[in-house]
């Protein structure tokens, strides 16, 4: 029977794959003999997403061959749900149980050892990512930055308050003068900033599509439409802008400037990515985190 193969290298972020196509098991062992195990060990970190040849009857059914502890490989077998592991001091001794895993599209569950993953999310170092971003794609929750959130809450609080408390007729108008030189302040000078930015950004990144893993060379960015191949090799800098402050109620808001070898840039919000995703995704290249009080977005860019 012919499975999935695909394959992580030693850069790759959870969910990355490479080289995906259909096998059987003699093109699969083949695979495994040409991967550059050696090479690939080199500065890694032993984790479940590593260096590893995966073969694939479906997401909820993965067996993955990886490199392990003290120059050793592993096969992990994930089931949609759970966690099993064998570790082998030679890749070799794991073929048999390959052989059985593309006959039998499983495996003797009494000959691997069941992991503890409770309260662990592992299924991303699996399953195939997606790895394209835009505003489309996001729930309406996941557009609302924290410090957004927490501005909104406030002013519905203080909203309510004065609502309840109107008082009498007596000193309403005193209680209406409260309410202004109270709720106004904090509207513009906290939450206000963080309404104007949101609509700003939403403008900015409607329409826009970002395709970017931290393994591959070649990313794709532009309007939906008419997505542009960019290659990292061709970044010379990464500038981002935004509030250093860590209590700045938009802090979350930055823009991140891509500057090539031509002279040319894009511009990312933070609402398609954010500033962080955007440094570990460009990895091995550093980013310089320019101060902006308040970080517009300029449309038209």
């Amino acid at each position: 029977m012919n499975l999935t193969c695909k394959i992580q290298n030693n850069n790759f972020e959870a969910g990355e794959f490479t080289d995906v196509k259909q096998v059987d098991y003699s093109a699969a062992i083949n695979i495994i003999e040409h991967f550059p195990w050696e090479k690939q060990r080199e500065h890694i970190v032993i984790e479940l997403t590593n260096p590893s040849v995966s073969f694939e009857c479906s997401p909820d059914c993965i067996l993955k061959l990886a490199l392990f502890f003290n120059h050793k490989f592993v096969l992990h077998f994930f089931d949609g749900e759970h966690l099993y592991t064998k570790s082998f001091t030679d890749c070799k001794q794991a073929y048999p149980f390959i052989e059985f895993f593309f006959v039998h599209q499983t495996i003797d569950l009494s000959i691997f050892k069941k992991e503890n993953t409770w309260l662990k999310k592992i299924s991303h170092h699996f399953r195939t990512g997606d790895f394209v971003y835009s505003v489309e794609k996001k729930k309406i929750w996941q557009l609302l930055d924290y410090g957004t959130i927490i501005s909104l809450i406030m002013n519905i609080v203080l909203v309510t308050i004065f609502m309840l408390d109107g008082g009498t007729h007596h000193n309403k108008a005193h209680n209406d003068w409260k309410f202004i030189l109270i709720f106004f302040p904090v509207f513009f000078l906290y939450g206000g900033i963080n309404y104007i930015l949101l609509l700003n950004y939403y403008l900015a990144s409607r329409n826009k599509t970002l395709k970017l893993t931290r393994g591959d060379n070649v990313f794709l960015w532009g309007n939906n439409a008419d997505l542009k191949e960019y290659k990292k090799t061709d970044v010379i800098r990464i500038l981002i802008k935004k509030n250093k402050g860590s209590r700045c109620p938009w802090e979350t808001f930055a823009l991140s400037f891509l500057f090539f070898n031509d002279g040319t840039y894009i511009k990312i919000p933070s609402m398609i990515l954010s500033d962080s995703d955007i440094q570990y995704k460009m990895f091995p290249l550093t980013s310089e985190i320019k101060q902006s009080i308040i970080p517009f977005c300029k449309l038209g860019e």
